[in-house]
């Protein structure tokens, strides 16, 4: 079971609902935001089923730019802000996934998108509001959160928090030699650099 048919069988039902699939995920641009809906998978029986795993996206491009730049990574650009798996936005707050087999198709799809407009949209739109977003990355549920928040901080004018949190980090990270240290000094050295010149 290929995962390139599941993703072909979530095309309509998506685009219902104002995403279009690029890169394997279905995406949704709004403005400065850009909502996605990663699709997560895992073989069963023998590879005749797949399990999805629909995770939500909210990328602030803003946020995202100014990570690509000072980390010199253009991986951020194709990241988001905040994630998180959909059932954990959904009223059980658990793991959920849908199976995917051959002669099974448009009823997962319809489920999937469905999950999507019913929870995983209310969740994506509440993470465009900054404040809100930046409470989802204090509460560690998201990747890369130390990177993200001074950042974020920043977009909203609190430029000295962001300053406060990062020379924290690098207090943590003091005397430590591994590459997140090692990254995180370089990112901070930028970012308090690019502070400066605001200021």
């Amino acid at each position: 079971m290929e995962k390139s048919r599941i993703l072909g069988s979530l095309r309509e039902p998506m685009r219902r609902i104002g995403f279009a699939c690029a890169s394997g995920k279905f995406v949704s641009d709004r403005g400065p935001f850009r909502l996605s809906v990663g699709m997560n998978s895992a073989s069963e029986q023998q590879g005749r089923v797949l399990a999805v795993n629909p995770v939500l996206g909210v990328a602030h491009k803003a946020i995202q730019a100014r990570l690509a730049a000072a980390t010199d990574n253009g991986h951020w650009l194709r990241v988001a802000t905040v994630s998180r798996p959909i059932g954990y936005a959904m009223p059980d707050d658990r793991f959920t996934q849908w199976r995917f087999a051959a002669d099974n198709l448009d009823r997962p799809a319809t489920a999937v998108a469905d999950a999507v407009q019913d929870f995983g949209l209310p969740w994506m739109n509440g993470m465009t509001d900054l404040n809100t977003m930046l409470t989802e990355l204090a509460d560690g549920l998201s990747h890369a959160e130390e990177f993200k928040i001074p950042i974020l901080l920043a977009e909203l004018g609190r430029r000295e928090e962001g300053r406060d949190h990062v020379e924290s980090k690098l207090r943590e990270f003091a005397g430590e030699n591994h590459i997140l240290a090692q990254d995180y000094r370089a990112f901070a050295a930028r970012f308090l650099d690019d502070l400066d010149k605001i200021n």
